[in-house]
């Protein structure tokens, strides 16, 4: 009788466990998986320059979902240079129509032009501007 109380026991604590699995799981079904657009745009202003470009490439896949995200980032002044910059080369990459409004906007402002040499620079470690 003990040892069927005992079973009985470990089968309730086994359900108990599968069931916060289950919950833990579901509360995290964006954290699993595949990255979000929402992700991926967060890591365009990341330190790391391969995260910069997994994240860039991963834009494109996903492809006309990410357009107004990244419409919005590149819109955005107060947005990290870095970001706006993957954003305007991904959006260029993704070919869409909606972004060549924006796109031509921030090449007009002329701090954001400044902006981009000088963050090329720094990248690409070039001396000469044109």
């Amino acid at each position: 009788m003990a040892m069927m109380k005992r079973n009985n026991l470990n089968n309730t604590n086994k359900l108990k466990f599968v069931f916060l699995f289950i919950v833990i799981l579901s509360l995290c079904s964006g954290c699993i998986g595949e990255p979000t657009v929402e992700s991926l745009i967060r890591d365009l202003d990341d330190m790391d320059a391969n995260t910069r470009t997994t994240a860039e490439e991963g834009l494109v896949e996903i492809g006309e979902p990410a357009v107004e995200p990244l419409i919005e980032v590149l819109s955005d002044e107060n947005e990290a240079t870095i970001a706006r910059m993957g954003a305007a080369k991904t959006l260029g990459r993704i070919g869409d129509e909606r972004a060549v409004e924006t796109l031509i906007i921030v090449l007009q402002n002329e701090y954001a032009y400044r902006q981009a040499q000088t963050l090329e620079l720094g990248a690409g470690g070039k001396i000469a501007m044109t």
